[in-house]
């Protein structure tokens, strides 16, 4: 099992397998069985191995990387995301394994994979193989993975201090200048973070890693030109990196390109259904195109009570300003069909009130400024205009 200083594993680890189909299932798990490797789940569709990973705890994966639902590199992602796991060792099988995805193996730290003609032999010393070297990590990777995983606890002082030791005990390397432009990013020293993505992207020409975190400090920036100039190359031949469509879909929608946004996001989403940048882009691009039916009801599934409010009333307000009213207040109504919480609530309707009071609608007006009141009493703006419009002409 996982121990608690790094990634020990032992026969008795808790593994879950997600491959292709029940006899690839059968194949693997007889192997297993026979070599007292027994403590086995096995799913084959990424969805319901999802499902029930996020829920549990394991201790390593053996993924298919050609699932029946989606690729097995995207479940990977999901679960790294997903805040349960940290660098729990994966084995991907599969028949050939192609650039892109060599790419995401690189940045996610995959080290161990097995290609077909599967054998009994060849999976069991690969498995026994993959334990032994977790088991009996070298110093520099223990001194990195010490480094990620404070990180990962949100850490990022601690992480500091352990990677500069690290380099300073064993030397720099790619992932390590990697996840030191990570931790200076995560608090916020943008510039430093670069030069430190700069140096891993000259210690290998070639990292996709390096090319997108340069890009990702330039979305931290604001400057989504820059940030786009990059990822668009990059998203165009990594069909499946999450992250990298993800903020190829925001650099493109921040420069005007909202049909490069959609179609970047609409990847996200075929690849996780559940994704907030995504979802958050594809109903601005959906506003922008004058599509406002539904878009609540479609951010439910992505979005807390609290961030729909906060998207769509955003959106109705500078609709309202543009002098777009009648958008505006079809969007607030939308947004109120889904709330339930008071403030929430109180804040569309003044909103609402201020939309309808551009449009000289006096009695809805009065209306949405009393529902305001009624779910925020103490909400004064909203009474002094119910007073003022009340207030008989002199």
């Amino acid at each position: 099992v996982l121990l608690e200083s790094g990634m020990s594993l032992n026969q008795t680890a808790k593994i879950c397998m997600v491959l292709k189909n029940d006899s690839e299932v059968d194949l693997f798990k007889s192997i297993l069985t026979q070599n007292k490797i027994k403590n086995i789940t096995a799913f084959t569709n990424a969805e319901m191995a999802y499902e029930t990973a996020t829920r549990s705890q394991f201790d390593m994966f053996i993924v298919n990387l050609k699932l029946s639902d989606q690729p097995g590199i995207v479940l990977l992602q999901r679960l790294r995301n997903c805040g349960n796991y940290g660098l729990e060792p994966y084995l991907f099988v599969g028949e050939s394994v192609d650039a892109p995805t060599l790419a995401l193996f690189a940045e996610h730290d995959i080290e161990y994979i097995v290609t077909k003609p599967f054998t009994p032999d060849k999976i069991v010393n690969k498995i026994f193989y993959m334990i032994k070297q977790e088991s009996s990590l070298s110093p520099a990777e223990e001194g990195f993975r010490q480094a990620k995983s404070a990180l990962q606890s949100q850490m990022p002082d601690m992480a500091w201090e352990m990677a500069i030791d690290a380099v300073e005990k064993h030397g720099t390397s790619e992932k390590l200048e990697l996840l030191m432009g990570d931790i200076l990013l995560s608090k916020g020293e943008i510039l430093k973070a670069r030069e430190y993505y700069e140096k891993a992207e000259i210690t290998n020409s070639e990292s996709v890693a390096a090319k997108h975190k340069i890009a990702s400090t330039y979305i931290a920036e604001k400057k989504f030109a820059e940030a786009k100039a990059i990822l668009d190359k990059l998203a165009d031949v990594n069909p499946h990196h999450i992250k990298l469509l993800e903020n190829a879909g925001l650099s493109n929608y921040e420069t005007g390109n909202t049909k490069k946004a959609k179609k970047y996001m609409s990847q996200v989403t075929k690849l996780d259904k559940e994704n907030k940048a995504a979802s958050s882009v594809i109903t601005k691009v959906k506003i922008d195109e004058g599509n406002l039916d539904g878009l609540a009801k479609n951010l439910q599934t992505t979005h807390s009570e609290q961030e729909i409010v906060r998207l769509l009333n955003t959106a109705g307000v500078k609709l309202s300003k543009e002098n777009k009213v009648e958008e505006a207040i079809k969007i607030y109504k939308d947004c109120l069909d889904v709330i339930e919480n008071k403030e929430f609530a109180g804040k569309v309707h003044y909103n609402l009130a201020l939309a309808y009071q551009k449009n000289s609608a006096t009695n809805e007006t009065v209306f949405h400024l009393q529902e305001a009141v009624k779910n925020i009493p103490t909400m004064e703006k909203a009474k002094a205009m119910l007073a003022k419009l009340k207030k008989p002409a002199a």
